[in-house]
């Protein structure tokens, strides 16, 4: 049996940015959870210089991934206690919204935590919800057309039935929620409210 990888992991680089240009490659990096025995991935610069861990430490349990001396890894929750079945209920529009209202200075410190020099890795588990809002908000600070934050967005879609099955196969999910779940959804209108609520004149940052 061939030995994991990430499934939803990407570079931020290529992006348009407002005015002209693009964003440069090996900057900023997403993806879903790293885990123990995961092979690297080949498709993106690695290992990044710094780790950005958005879950709660109990969701890493023994399954977090060893990285090398020479990884800063700066664990930052945006939620503490982070329980999937506790959000089922909730719609993504809402959960957002939520981070937003209660969390913003935990996805603050995660944005300042950034790698100055070299690269930075942003994760959560499935690499969509927490890592989708501070990701967003940082390609807002990079100035990227809203348009292509919503389609890097809409890209973690294409990998939610491998996504479903890392986590699924690790126990990280409750029995009751499956792939089809809204909780593994990517609406646009997500990120959207993102966008809108960080970047809008009325009540934005």
């Amino acid at each position: 049996m061939a030995v994991e990888s990430i499934v939803n992991g990407r570079d931020l680089g290529g992006l348009p940015v407002r005015g002209g240009g693009r964003t440069r490659q090996g900057i900023l990096l997403r993806s879903d959870a790293p885990y123990l025995g995961d092979a690297d991935p080949v498709h993106i610069a690695w290992p990044p210089a710094t780790v950005v861990d958005l879950r709660d430490g109990t969701e890493a349990a023994k399954l977090a991934a060893s990285w090398g001396t020479g990884v800063r890894v700066v664990n930052n929750p945006v939620f503490s206690g982070a329980r999937l079945d506790r959000l089922v209920e909730v719609s993504l529009v809402d959960l957002y919204d939520r981070m937003l209202n209660t969390s913003a200075e935990r996805i603050a410190g995660a944005l300042n935590s950034f790698d100055p020099d070299g690269s930075t890795l942003v994760h959560c588990a499935a690499g969509k919800d927490r890592t989708g809002v501070v990701v967003a908000i940082a390609l807002m600070l990079a100035d990227v057309e809203p348009e292509a934050i919503v389609a890097d967005y809409l890209r973690t879609g294409e990998a939610i039935e491998h996504i479903y099955a890392r986590m699924s196969d690790r126990r990280r999910l409750p029995a009751a929620i499956g792939v089809d779940h809204p909780v593994f959804g990517t609406p646009s209108e997500a990120i959207e409210l993102v966008i809108d609520r960080v970047g809008g004149s009325a009540g934005g940052a």
